[in-house]
């Protein structure tokens, strides 16, 4: 019996409205922390201005945070590095849940001297992607490689 390829899995990751919504909410409640303390008015201020700029730079980053993920048989796992594809390592320490996977991965590059062997990890939350393509990723990640 021949058996069919399955057709590659490509998927772009776009930014989540729930994880920037969620580091708005973290940031307005230390904000509250700083102004319910009691310390002197320069330190409150001082931490106000902080978690405000934080808060700005994180909410910057996380707005054009997209990135793409690929699978194939042949290849296997690849994950945008700029605008080039590079092969990836999923590791064991991946965790899947119904609403965000915790991708752990090591980058399979070489370099003219040594293999670059450094551990990365992306958050995806499942309003990151349609919800069919969420669930495509989760079973792919499970049949594929999760143990």
């Amino acid at each position: 019996m021949l058996q069919h390829p399955e057709p590659a899995l490509l998927l772009v990751i776009k930014p989540s409205l729930h994880l920037r919504t969620l580091v708005l909410l973290i940031h307005a409640l230390a904000i509250g922390a700083s102004l319910a303390n009691d310390l002197s008015l320069v330190f409150k201020s001082a931490l106000i201005i902080g978690t405000c700029l934080q808060g700005w730079i994180t909410l910057k980053h996380l707005q054009h945070n997209q990135f793409t993920i690929k699978y194939t048989d042949s290849i296997g796992w690849q994950i945008s590095n700029e605008h080039d594809l590079v092969a990836i390592e999923i590791l064991n320490s991946t965790v899947i849940t119904p609403f965000a996977i915790f991708l752990h991965y090591k980058k399979n590059s070489l370099s003219s001297i040594k293999i670059t062997r450094r551990k990365h990890s992306r958050l995806i939350l499942d309003d990151a992607l349609a919800d069919e393509d969420f669930r495509r990723l989760i079973v792919k990640l499970k049949i594929t490689h999760i143990k």
